[in-house]
């Protein structure tokens, strides 16, 4: 029986995606037990009042995820035109460069690099 690669890639991300979460159940039980063990009260304040908040705070998040985007995207843009002007200055010094010794062996200067 052979395994494409395929198969291979959504066996991999099956367990991607599944490892975090089981990690995330095995916390919050882990969590949930310890705090059993300190406090009932607080347990169960925080074993309700954890899921209760993000149940509530899932909207906003997805706003501010999308506002965010937008901005990052800009910053991509802004970031790509930098690269583009800092190689360009490259270009352009090393012009200088190969002008300025052309100028120098023309007329016999000795030219230092500084």
């Amino acid at each position: 029986m052979a395994i494409g690669s395929h198969d291979a890639w959504i066996i991999s991300l099956s367990l991607t995606v599944i490892g975090p979460g089981v990690g995330a159940v095995i916390g919050y039980a882990t969590v949930a037990v310890l705090l059993f063990l300190i406090s009932p009260l607080l347990a169960l304040v925080v074993g309700l009042g954890v899921p209760a908040l993000a149940l509530a705070l899932g909207p906003i998040l997805g706003r501010f995820q999308r506002s965010g985007a937008a901005y990052r995207q800009a910053q991509a843009v802004l970031g790509d035109r930098v690269v583009d002007i800092v190689a360009g200055l490259r270009v352009l010094s090393g012009l200088a460069a190969t002008r300025a010794s052309a100028w120098c062996l023309t007329f016999g200067v000795r030219h230092t690099h500084r």
